[in-house]
């Protein structure tokens, strides 16, 4: 039982490492805390050494900019958080850190539950959760709020971002074939149909 949940959270670790692949940085200037928070993210995720300064960053967003970046930066701490589980020795502190970071993403993606950004970092780790952690149905809810939520909202995000997004979902979500026809019209509108 005990191998089983080391294999499965290293599976978990794994799934996160591929978020780095697969989002981007928004249109932010470049000495925003925004933007340095994801660029530190996306370092996090293949070196504990940035750890620590990503988590810094995004908690002075969350201080300085709750209104705006509120929900996501504590999705992004969250994320984080279970990063952290790849790099624990033991595997009790990779459970803790995983089960922590889940419940700080829960909470971001609650604080503006339509942010793709929020959903699609939740959504994506989740879905890379193994299936005693339980949050199966949850990415694959995110999925869907997610494709609800492109038509009207994609042109807020970087366009790189929302291609990368829609590559994700149209690899792993379970949409039916109106939500695959929405991803495949917000992909042709951003001219990577």
């Amino acid at each position: 039982m005990r191998r089983r949940i080391i294999k499965s959270i290293m599976v978990v670790m794994a799934g996160i490492t591929c978020l780095a692949g697969l989002t981007k940085a928004q249109d932010v200037p470049e000495d925003s805390l925004l933007h340095r928070g994801r660029n530190l993210f996306y370092t996090a995720v293949e070196s504990e050494v940035a750890l620590d300064s990503a988590q810094a960053a995004f908690k002075q967003l969350l201080s300085e900019y709750s209104q705006e970046y509120g929900g996501r930066a504590q999705t992004y701490i969250g994320a984080l958080t279970a990063l952290r589980g790849k790099h624990a020795l033991w595997p009790q502190k990779k459970y803790k850190y995983v089960m922590e970071g889940i419940d700080q993403m829960e909470s971001g993606v609650a604080a503006n539950p339509n942010d793709i950004e929020s959903l699609f970092i939740y959504g994506s780790t989740c879905y890379h959760l193994p299936s005693f952690f339980g949050k199966s149905k949850e990415a694959q809810e995110a999925f869907r709020q997610i494709v609800a939520l492109l038509p009207e909202h994609a042109d807020q995000y970087d366009a790189d971002m929302m291609e990368n997004v829609i590559e994700f979902l149209r690899a792993n979500a379970n949409l039916d074939s109106s939500d695959m026809m929405t991803l495949s019209t917000i992909a042709k509108e951003l001219g990577n149909g």
